[in-house]
């Protein structure tokens, strides 16, 4: 997977959000099994995120007129937020 930092990042967001409100142990302190387990998830999250993105910049490459482009880069980072927020 791509950048080790991101992937890290995400895997402790993931961590902490599935933990809701309770009190977790630092991502950090965890076995190394289990960090291992939301890193896969989290490259998993990455891959998804990373296939709409390729995908709606094919869109965007194949308009011509630069209105179009740029309207059509701007549904791209508003679709792009969209998929982040769900």
């Amino acid at each position: 997977m791509g950048l080790p930092l991101v992937t890290r990042d995400v895997a402790r967001s993931i961590y902490y959000y599935a933990g809701g409100e309770s009190e977790l142990p630092r991502f950090e302190d965890l076995p190394p099994t289990i960090q291992l387990f939301y890193i896969e998830e989290a490259e998993a999250a990455i891959s998804a995120i990373v296939k709409h993105i390729r995908f709606l910049s094919t869109q965007a490459q194949q308009e011509t007129h630069l209105d179009e482009y740029k309207l059509m880069a701007g549904a791209v980072l508003d679709a792009l937020a969209e998929t982040l927020e769900r």
